[in-house]
């Protein structure tokens, strides 16, 4: 519905051209804003739509502003009120049972299973209790082993927790968003001059996943970089101190390089 929304807009503005366009059809520019988003945010889903919900109901928002006049009849304006009530509903009664959820992660529903902690760098955070187990225990094992750099892949979040800067500015290094240049320049400084730590959260499956999607079932760069740590670890050089089972069939690996 969006895109043949796109094509009938785009048609009119362009039969417009020879001509002064109506003040309907100048109107009808501002949703191609929400359009685009929808296909912009399609693309980093293998060209899917699932979940991505914000840009519809801003089209559906938009529609009295653009058509003003279908609007001006009082059944019609009722049932698109009660349309709008019915999303509303629906959005509130959805996030309260799933607050947050992307790939295997799933949050527990709202006011379940969260703890409020005085954390020693941030101050006060409410924080998911699973979560803060997780991450405490890689912060403990770190500062009883002398801390130092520390890697933390393909996200840094253990970094921000435990108040250690990302290794050599590495903030995120996800499978499909990481270039094969960044990888090897990755792989080359951990073959050199190493963290003392590195944190690699090991989803096999979902790599396996994302070179299906977006590199037609090839190896994606991230995984010479998944390859070069289980050598090391199987060549008894690099040893897994923690090996945490978090977020769905995610291994947490934490690694010491010294």
């Amino acid at each position: 519905m969006a895109y043949a929304l796109a094509v009938l807009i785009i048609f009119r503005l362009a039969a417009s051209a020879w001509r002064q366009p109506s003040s309907e059809e100048r109107r009808s520019i501002i949703l191609l804003l929400p359009i685009v988003l929808l296909v912009a945010g399609s693309t980093s889903s293998g060209g899917h739509h699932f979940g991505l919900y914000a840009p519809i109901y801003f089209i559906v928002l938009l529609l009295p502003v653009v058509f003003p006049q279908v609007f001006e009849r009082k059944k019609l304006t009722q049932g698109f009120l009660a349309l709008l009530l019915l999303i509303a509903v629906s959005a509130i009664a959805f996030r309260s049972i799933d607050p947050a959820s992307w790939n295997n992660y799933r949050c527990p529903p709202m006011f379940t299973h969260r703890a409020v902690i005085h954390h020693p760098a941030y101050g006060p955070m409410v924080i998911d209790e699973n979560l803060q187990t997780m991450a405490t225990m890689m912060c403990d094992s770190i500062n009883d082993g002398g801390r130092g750099e520390l890697l933390s892949t393909p996200f840094t979040y253990v970094n921000y927790y435990c108040a250690i800067p990302p290794w050599h500015g590495y903030v995120q290094t996800f499978f499909d968003t990481t270039s094969a240049q960044t990888i090897n320049d990755m792989v080359r400084g951990l073959q050199t001059t190493p963290p003392r730590w590195i944190l690699y959260e090991r989803q096999p499956n979902n790599l396996i996943q994302h070179e299906l999607v977006f590199h037609d079932g090839a190896d994606l760069p991230y995984r010479e970089f998944d390859s070069f740590l289980v050598m090391k670890v199987n060549a008894g050089q690099w040893h897994v101190v923690q090996d945490v089972k978090y977020g769905g069939d995610s291994d947490w690996l934490l690694l010491r390089t010294d």
